[in-house]
């Protein structure tokens, strides 16, 4: 009767409630999820340049220009990781 029918009703509120819970628990492990695929996005373009700088120093390093142009793209490289 009445009192089944309040615990029925005491029930789905307690299931709502961690429902809420367990969803607010995957959103936010979702956001984390995006923030560090992003951030490992903001270093992993800056590396393939500062590999490909390397590569070029490595070969072509004793021609100045190709040198200082390595070097400097390497500079800006890290300069963007590190901000």
């Amino acid at each position: 009767g009445l009192f089944r029918g309040y615990n029925a009703l005491v029930h789905a509120e307690r299931e709502r409630a961690n429902f809420a819970m367990q969803l607010a628990e995957e959103e936010k492990l979702s956001s984390l999820g995006r923030l560090a695929s992003g951030m490992a996005h903001e270093i992993n373009n800056p590396l393939g340049g500062l590999f490909n700088a390397l590569d070029t120093l490595k070969t072509h390093g004793e021609t100045p220009g190709v040198r200082d142009t390595s070097i400097s793209l390497i500079e800006r490289g890290l300069a963007g990781i590190r901000d």
